[in-house]
C-alpha cells in the first residue's frame, strides 16, 4: 500500500435509489467478505469534481463473514460518501462482487468512507448501570415501566449513537462494567422481522420479556470492529419493549442495534421511543394513546445524529 500512487476522490451527499440483492455471509462462502453494488442520486458534491447526476458505488456489504450496516439501507436513505473510481482500486480484483442492476454505462465508484445521514436503527436508549456477575429481576419483567423500581443511587441515563462511530458508548462505565440498555419499538401490526445487534462484547436481548439471543464476546471476529449478530422474531402490533444487556471485559463495549425485515432491509415502518406509558407493552391489547419520547427521523437529523458503517480497516 505504501507504493500505490494517490487516486481522485470526491466527497459527496447522495440518495440511494436502488440496491443491488445483497447476499449473507453463507451464501457467499467460502468468501469472507463481498461487495455490493448500490445506484445513488447526487444531491452535492462538497470535494472534488463529478460531472454526472448518477453514480454506482461498490460498498462492502460482508466483512469477516458478517453482514455490515449498509448492507441492509433502504432506498431513500441519504449518505455522506468519499468515493474514488472502481478501475482505480486494483486490489478490488477478484473480490466477490454482486451486480443485480440493470446494465448501462452508469459510472462506478468504490466506498472509501461512508456515512448515514440521519439516524439509524435505535436512536436512543435508556441506560442503567448493572451488576456484571448476576441476573437482575429487569431481565423477566415484561412491563418495565410499570415493574421496575430504581433503587437508591440508581438512575437512568439517555444514551444515543455516536455521531461519529455509529454505536452507542455507555456513559462513564469503566472496564470492566455492565449496562442495560432499554427501548420501546412501535409496530402498526404483527409482523416478522431481523433483530442486528452490533457489539465487541458480551450482550443479551429481550424482546418483551423473553430472552431473544447471547452474544458472547470470543465470538467476535472482527475486535475492536463490532461484529453483528442477527436473529429472527416477531413484533407485536403495539410497543414491544427491547432491553440489551452489555457487559464489557476490557476496551470497547459500544454497541447498535437495528430491526430489519424478512428482506435484511431496514424496517421503516416502526417508531422508536424512550419511554412507554402503556400498560399493555407487547400485548395485543394496546392502549390507544401514543408514547412519549418518540425519536422520529426529522428528530435524529436535528440533533446532528450521523450513523456510521462498517468500513474496510
Amino acid at each position: 500500500m505504501a507504493a500505490r500512487k494517490p487516486v481522485p476522490s470526491v466527497e459527496i451527499e447522495a440518495e440511494l435509489i436502488e440496491r443491488s440483492d445483497v447476499p449473507t455471509p453463507a451464501q457467499i462462502a467460502p468468501y469472507r467478505k463481498g461487495l455490493s453494488i448500490f445506484e445513488y442520486k447526487v444531491r452535492k458534491v462538497s470535494r472534488g469534481k463529478l460531472d454526472t447526476s448518477k453514480i454506482r458505488v461498490a460498498h462492502w456489504t460482508v466483512l469477516d463473514r458478517d453482514p455490515t450496516r449498509v448492507s441492509s439501507l433502504p432506498v431513500g436513505a441519504v449518505m455522506d460518501l468519499t468515493l474514488e473510481r472502481f478501475e482505480d482500486n486494483p486490489q478490488l480484483k477478484g473480490q466477490q462482487l454482486d451486480d443485480s442492476l440493470d446494465i448501462d454505462d452508469t459510472p462506478i465508484f468504490f466506498a472509501i468512507r461512508e456515512s448515514r445521514i440521519g439516524p439509524q436503527g435505535v436512536p436512543a436508549w435508556k441506560m442503567l448501570p448493572a451488576d456484571m456477575e448476576k441476573a437482575e429481576p429487569i431481565e423477566t419483567m415484561a412491563n418495565i415501566a410499570f415493574d421496575f423500581k430504581l433503587t437508591q443511587g440508581q438512575e437512568w441515563k439517555i444514551g444515543a449513537p455516536d455521531p461519529i462511530l455509529g454505536t452507542v458508548q455507555p456513559y462513564s462505565y469503566g472496564c470492566p462494567g455492565t449496562v442495560y440498555a432499554l427501548a420501546y419499538v412501535t409496530s402498526p401490526k404483527d409482523q416478522p422481522a431481523i433483530l442486528s445487534l452490533y457489539t465487541a462484547s458480551t450482550a443479551k436481548v429481550w424482546l418483551n420479556g423473553q430472552p431473544l439471543f447471547t452474544f458472547e464476546h470470543d465470538e467476535i471476529s472482527r475486535y475492536p470492529f463490532t461484529g453483528n449478530r442477527q436473529r429472527p422474531l416477531t413484533l407485536k402490533a403495539g410497543v414491544n419493549q427491547l432491553l440489551v444487556k452489555v457487559t464489557n471485559y476490557c476496551g470497547n463495549y459500544a454497541f447498535a442495534c437495528d430491526l430489519l425485515n424478512p428482506n435484511r432491509e431496514e424496517l421503516t415502518n416502526v417508531k422508536y421511543s424512550v419511554e412507554a406509558k402503556m400498560k399493555n407493552v407487547g400485548s395485543l391489547a394496546v392502549n390507544s394513546s401514543a408514547p412519549t419520547g418518540q425519536t422520529t427521523a426529522a428528530q435524529g437529523t436535528a440533533l446532528g445524529q450521523r450513523s456510521a458503517i462498517h468500513r474496510e480497516p
